[in-house]
């Protein structure tokens, strides 16, 4: 009996558990006790987790040094097994007074506020575990565990109740204050639930949760970690949620921070409504983490301040940052002020408002291989952009995507401010609630965007905009793709750039998108693009829209390698004066028409220039290249224009058009395969300039008329060197109502209808050739020149031209008009015997006479000619008349050899059109009494819709 009242609580408790190992510990059916994972306490007989254990010290590691701390021991305890301290503060201070020793804490709550200083230095702390050995801290308005001037282990623990859980502080002058712990819990404490100040002072934990921080009663505060004044803490598999104001914060120079395998989250706002973020740091502090996830926390996930300030993650993840309660802020990451992030394989997505905004002078980011995807419009549904760097921040990233964000992809706004991208992606910006925005990137106010292998797509409104004095940005190897309309069927540009941007891009492509590819407007702004192709230009939903390039107000393009094709409506539009644009090495081909408008390849309009060399327009529809208006000006050099094709209905299809006072000036240039027109200038005003020019194979448009080489009328003006037109469906050179040309070194042939047609307009050929006209389609013909003055005066100056292998008359003239023809050889022209070979002048045309005294001649003038090997007449004069005279510098006579015909026929005459022989080429010619059938020679007509522009 003796014997069993000495027994301690501690051996019956031992003597129970032993009786129920003998019994098997199986349930009576013969199941265990505990499912996986769990085991049996024994004094309880509650099942615990298995890393708990079985005894009341659970797996500690105990020697015969060790404290013991148990509920069921006694204040005047020695520590022992069998007689264990009640306190934990207690088994503490025997610990620290042996030197530092382990303290192994049995399950239980103990109700203290543990205080440890320099007494307790070295000391180890062990619990069961976290879940069953609870530290309350009874002084609220102390922190539960407080750490001063000492190395302290703790393990197992839960630390909860006081106003701060577990402080660390003060080392000292010269000490240090370090803390371990492994598998704490500190949860629903008040203020912070781990507070680490002071240089000196370091923690660091393994598997620790800290939740449920609490505010004070002022309704502030509540964080998770708060570790400042050049304090540090290293963490690994560390949770804080459900916490206050921030989860984690840290301030101060020298602060720093490291995580592995970190979790931030769901931390709320203070009792005011702000706060809430997961991560925040400034004045120099410096966070280290790896594996790391924010997520579900408030207003900011990590936010940072102050120079010195820097973040580096790698491999982690913020997502869902919400909103406050009035609806502001659920940013990704904020950095302010000077600060740094330096991110590895980091995801920003689900947040609000904004991704990451960086903003303030020298703030910077640095983001390789990183995702920011999602982020949506704040509460008041504004923002939803993937990145914001603004007044003066740095953002360099590699391998970025930003993907389906909202309003702006990403902005860069203010001088200073710089983005440099490599090998990112963009794409999938969606317009807020209202319809506005979806554009992937927008460079604003002097900011510098520089991006290698940069792909935007599938944005909306507009891929790339930029605007304002200083912007630049520099592309590439970029792509910008698939940029749609917005809600209201406006926008869907590629790139878009106003009031001043610089933009260099090389081996850029931009396809795909709508209304413009690349558009640049007002003075100031420049673009400079090599290598690059602007492509396959959609229309808008409303049919309008599809154009490549355009360039207006004042802005620049200089571009060198680039291709413009497969557009719809324009390929390169230019308008505007100041407006320039420099080609060298450019193709614009392929754009398409829809329906009865559009397709063509280049428009420079309204005072634009242009000027390119080594520049091919081939392929398209209704215009080639169209200059219009006063002081328009196109410069080319080496180019070509090539089979531009009718549109639907069959009208137009022409090669260059220059117009309402426009000017253009050619070297080595080439017309070919073109419709209707090869060249064509209209209005007063406007000019042409060509040397080394070719105009070939220019073909019928509607009806199968048209098919001209070169027209001018309405007053416009060409100035021709070393020019070719062969091969058209139409004559070679039109010049009609008002139209003039001075040519020389000029070759005609095989053109249809006639070499040249001269309607009211005024021609000047020297040293040229007109050879091989073939009978138009609907009209006849076979003519070298026809020259027509039927409703005002024409002229027609020629010398040195050479007439010949022609089936019609080398010069057939109506009406009266201005005709000289000086030192000009016609040779095998006029295959019918009906029809003079060399000249036919028919309606009233006269003798070479001086207008009054006006020193103005009208009348036909033969000086020099040679008529030789033709097959009829030479010259027939019809109710018309002529002058023959010797060259006036050569004294050569009008010559006249095998000719199978009269060199001269004179029919329907009348005294007053009595022909004047003054070169005695030929004797004085009688009146026909037989007048000569003229044979078939039709009027040659424009009649492709010619309207205005040709009337």
């Amino acid at each position: 009996m003796n014997v069993v009242l000495a027994l301690t609580r501690q051996h019956v408790h031992r003597l129970a558990v032993l009786l129920l190992l003998l019994a098997g510990c199986q349930a009576p059916d013969g199941e265990p006790l505990c499912p996986e994972g769990q085991v049996q306490d024994e004094a309880t007989e509650d099942c615990v987790p298995e890393h708990c254990g079985e005894g009341p010290w659970g797996l500690i590691e105990r020697d015969e040094d060790t404290v013991h701390v148990a509920p069921w021991g006694d204040n005047d305890g020695d520590g022992s097994e069998e007689d264990p301290f009640s306190s934990i503060q207690d088994g503490a201070d025997e610990a620290g007074q042996e030197g530092g020793e382990l303290v192994a804490v049995a399950a239980g709550t103990y109700p203290e506020n543990l205080t440890l200083g320099a007494d307790h230095d070295e000391i180890q702390i062990a619990g069961r575990c976290a879940g069953l050995v609870i530290v309350d801290g009874t002084d609220q308005e102390a922190p539960t565990v407080q750490i001063e001037r000492s190395t302290v282990d703790l393990q197992d623990l839960s630390v909860t109740g006081g106003q701060r859980g577990i402080e660390a502080s003060k080392p000292g002058l010269f000490g240090i204050t370090a803390v371990t712990g492994r598998r704490l819990l500190l949860k629903d404490n008040y203020e912070g639930g781990l507070v680490v100040l002071n240089a000196g002072t370091s923690v660091e934990l393994d598997e620790t949760t800290i939740r449920d921080t609490q505010w004070v009663e002022n309704g502030t505060t509540g964080r998770g970690i708060n570790i400042q004044g050049g304090a540090s803490l290293i963490a690994r598999d560390l949770l804080l949620e459900d916490n206050h104001d921030i989860g984690l914060f840290m301030s101060g120079e020298g602060t720093t921070v490291e995580l592995e395998r970190a979790t931030i989250r769901s931390t709320q706002p203070e009792s005011n409504g702000t706060g809430g973020r997961g991560l925040s740091l400034q004045l120099g502090a410096q966070i280290t983490a790896s594996d790391l996830l924010v997520e579900d926390n408030h207003e900011i996930g990590i936010g940072a301040a102050s120079l010195g300030t820097e973040i580096m993650l790698d491999d982690a993840v913020i997502r869902n940052t919400r909103p406050l309660a009035d609806g502001t802020g659920g940013f990704g990451i904020v950095l302010r002020d000077s600060s740094g992030l330096l991110a590895n394989n980091l995801v920003i997505e689900d947040c609000s408002s904004t991704g990451l905004l960086a903003t303030e002078s020298s703030t910077s980011v640095d983001l390789q291989n990183s995702t920011i995807r999602n982020t949506q419009p704040d509460g008041n549904d504004t923002g939803g952009e993937g990145i914001i760097v603004s007044d003066g921040a740095v953002l360099a990233a590699s391998g970025l995507v930003l993907d389906a964000n909202h309003s702006i992809g990403l902005v860069a706004i203010d001088a200073a401010t710089s983005a440099t991208l490599e090998g990112s992606t963009i794409a999938g910006t969606r317009p807020l609630s209202n319809g506005v925005g979806g554009r992937g990137v927008s460079v604003l106010q002097g900011a510098r965007v520089v991006a290698d292998g940069l792909v935007l797509e599938n944005n909306q409104d507009i891929g790339l905009y930029a605007m304002d004095m200083g912007t630049s940005v520099e592309l590439i190897n970029t792509t910008v793709r698939d940029t749609q309309p917005s809600p209201d069927g406006s926008g869907g540009r590629g790139i878009s750039l106003q009031s001043g941007v610089e933009l260099t891009g090389r081996n850029l492509d931009v396809l795909s998108n709508h209304e413009v590819g690349l558009f640049a407007a007002s003075p100031a702004t420049t673009v400079l693009l090599e290598d690059s192709v602007v492509g396959r230009g959609q229309l808008s939903p409303d049919g309008t829209g599809g154009t490549g390039v355009y360039i207006q107000e004042g802005a620049a393009l200089t571009a060198r390698r680039l291709a413009i094709e497969q557009n719809q409506f324009i390929g390169l539009h230019v308008e505007g004066a100041g407006t320039t644009v420099d080609l060298e090495d450019t193709v614009i081909c392929d754009t398409q028409s829809h329906g009865p408008d559009g397709g063509g390849g280049l428009n420079v309009l309204f005072g634009a220039t242009l000027t390119a060399t080594r520049l091919l327009v081939t392929d398209n529809h209704a215009g080639g290249l169209t200059a219009a208006a006063p002081g328009t000006t196109v410069n080319l050099l080496d180019s070509q224009v090539l089979n531009t094709h009718p549109l639907e209905d069959g009208r137009f299809g022409r090669g260059i058009s220059v117009m309402d006072g426009a000017s253009l000036v050619a070297t080595d240039l080439t017309a070919e395969g073109n419709h209707d027109l090869g060249i064509g200038g209209w209005h007063q005003g406007t000019t042409l300039q060509l040397t080394a020019t070719k105009v070939r194979d220019t073909h019928t448009a509607i009806d199968t008329n048209g098919g001209v080489g070169i027209y001018l009328s309405g007053g416009a003006q060409g100035t021709i060197d070393d020019l070719e037109v062969e091969g058209g469906d139409g004559p070679g050179i039109y010049v009609a109502v008002g139209g003039s040309v001075t040519g020389s070194s000029v070759t005609l042939a095989q053109n249809g209808f006639a070499g040249a047609v001269v309607n009211h307009g005024q021609l000047t050929l020297r040293d040229a050739t007109i050879t091989e006209a073939v009978f138009h389609p609907n009209d006849g013909g076979g003519l070298g020149i026809l020259g027509r003055s039927l409703e005002g005066a024409s002229a027609l100056e020629l010398e040195n031209v050479s007439f010949d292998n022609l089936p019609g008359s080398a010069l057939y003239l109506r009406g009266n008009g201005s005709y000289q023809v000086r030192n000009c050889t016609f040779s095998d022209t006029g295959d019918e015997a009906s029809q003079p070979g060399g000249v036919l002048a028919v309606e009233g045309v006269t003798a070479w006479h001086e207008i009054g005294s006006t020193g103005l001649f009208s009348g036909l003038l033969l000086e020099g000619n040679e008529f030789t090997q033709l097959p009829g007449d030479a010259i027939l004069l019809d109710n018309s008349s002529a002058m023959l005279a010797s060259h006036p510098e050569t004294g050569e006579p009008n010559l006249f050899s095998q000719v199978a015909g009269e060199p001269l026929v004179w029919q329907r005459c009348s005294e007053a059109n009595q022909p004047e022989i003054l070169d005695a080429s030929v004797g004085q010619t009688p009146c026909s009494d037989a007048p000569r059938i003229l044979g078939p020679l039709l009027e040659f007509w424009l009649r492709v819709d010619v309207g205005e522009a040709l009337d």
